[in-house]
């Protein structure tokens, strides 16, 4: 969901988001995308990649 009061301009509605283990790549877009133009996806479905990232403070 757009939501300009957001520090990143947006949110994921947990009663909306579906995650799927493959997707076709051409429809995947980043968090940095949206952010950049919000109007675009604001009506649309957001297939973002998700990446695992562990804090190397706790290795």
């Amino acid at each position: 969901m757009v939501e300009p009061r957001n520090p990143l301009g947006l949110y994921f509605d947990p009663n909306t988001v579906k995650a799927a283990e493959i997707t076709v790549d051409v429809i995947q877009t980043s968090l940095d995308a949206i952010k950049k133009n919000p109007a675009h996806f604001a009506n649309a479905d957001w297939f973002v990649v998700a990446v695992t990232e562990q804090d190397s403070r706790l290795k």
